[in-house]
């Protein structure tokens, strides 16, 4: 993975990274459970991106109890 050495002596680089993609993270994100990826604007190439939101719900694996 490529990441910015400079980017890494920030203590928020873990919620907020730093990247050349064609979405960023959302401010309405909630780290661990919702992520909100939107167009990002600055990207080189936008007709590359198709969709202009991605949206990742993270959910806790259902646990199997036996009877």
């Amino acid at each position: 993975m490529m990441a910015s050495p400079k980017a890494w002596q920030h203590s928020n680089y873990a919620t907020h990274p730093v990247g050349t993609g064609p979405w960023q993270v959302s401010d309405s994100s909630q780290p661990g459970s919702d992520m909100v990826y939107t167009a990002y604007a600055g990207y080189w190439n936008p007709s590359a991106r198709k969709v202009a939101t991605v949206h990742i719900r993270v959910g806790a694996e259902a646990t199997f109890v036996p009877a």
